[in-house]
């Protein structure tokens, strides 16, 4: 509807009754310019009561009779009435603002909240579980990394140190001869992280301990111009390899040792960590007391779950050999 600008709020109220209204400004072709206010259009609180004379009023309060419960329903319709305009007033207050945002282009609107991903499922602990029957790639499977790494790589580190020291030498085939390899520079570091992509957690723990070892940075210098195929397939081959043994069955302390380090992962926790005490013990080229040698000879032919058993009975005995 369309107002002129000296329009009262009063003449609004009369023409249109009580309510919110909202203004703009029009030009005089009726094209709207702007946005002027809002109006909250209402009639005063005490507008409808008429003027009665005090005497008047006294004389029909005096003429009708009074109780506590119509003074109490009175103040009760009160209390109701001036409760509806506030809680109108506020309802009215707040429609500006909840128009603003529902006319708003800027705002999200039915938005999917994010969803967190789920939580990694747990594989269940089997701890308890004593059946030793598994193939031995599954018992390793299930120990701890250390006892991976140990019962991994000391068997296979000395004689692989040997080898590869033993092929740098080797002539080459004289079937095929070849030129000698022009001289490249390689980084040592993106060279062994090109290696270690392609092999196994197994691998990777025994290429670290060899590298490790006390002649490490002489491996690490021939490897290092060597193709990473090569360097690869070297490795899987020396891994896939068994822990040799002397003829005649018997065991030295150090194979000893690389006996224990197979089966500790197998063993209880008391008994691995005595064990693992001893390691430090063992010397390569020491000479083996007469009763360690009883001993390794018992322990030479047996097999694995055997053999378990014998350490766990004879780890007393084995002590006192080492302390001796």
């Amino acid at each position: 509807m369309r107002f002129p600008l000296s329009t009262t709020a009063a003449e609004l109220i009369d023409l249109c009754g009580s309510d919110t209204y909202r203004v703009y400004a029009l030009d005089e072709l009726g094209e709207v310019l702007d946005f002027v206010t809002t109006i909250l259009a209402s009639r005063p609180r005490n507008a409808n009561v008429p003027d009665v004379p005090f005497a008047a009023l006294k004389a029909a309060n005096d003429a009708t009779p009074t109780t506590d419960l119509r003074f109490a329903l009175h103040a009760l319709t009160e209390i109701a009435r001036i409760n509806g305009e506030a809680l109108r007033a506020i309802s009215d207050s707040q429609a500006d603002w909840i128009t603003t945002l529902a006319m708003n282009k800027g705002l999200p609107r039915n938005v999917a909240f994010p969803v967190l991903p789920p939580p990694p499922d747990e594989e269940p602990d089997d701890e308890g579980d004593d059946d030793h029957g598994h193939a031995e790639d599954e018992a390793d499977a299930n120990a701890s990394p250390m006892m991976q790494f140990l019962s991994t790589v000391t068997p296979l580190i000395p004689g692989l140190v040997a080898t590869w020291q033993g092929k740098k030498d080797e002539p080459g085939d004289p079937e095929q001869p070849g030129e000698p390899p022009a001289p490249v520079t390689v980084n040592g570091m993106a060279h062994l992280a090109r290696v270690q992509q392609q092999l196994t957690p197994r691998e990777r723990a025994f290429l670290a301990a060899l590298l490790a070892d006390e002649r490490g940075d002489s491996v690490a210098t021939e490897l290092s111009v060597m193709p990473v195929e090569q360097v690869v397939a070297l490795v899987r081959e020396h891994c896939s390899k068994p822990p040799s043994r002397p003829p005649g069955g018997e065991l030295t302390s150090k194979q000893l040792r690389d006996r224990v380090l197979v089966l500790l992962p197998r063993l209880s926790p008391a008994t691995q960590m005595r064990l693992v005490a001893l390691a430090p013990k063992v010397s390569v080229t020491a000479q083996v007391p007469p009763e360690l040698r009883r001993m390794l000879a018992e322990l030479a032919p047996l097999d694995d779950t055997t053999a378990i058993a014998w350490l766990e009975a004879n780890l007393d005995d084995l002590e006192k050999a080492f302390a001796s």
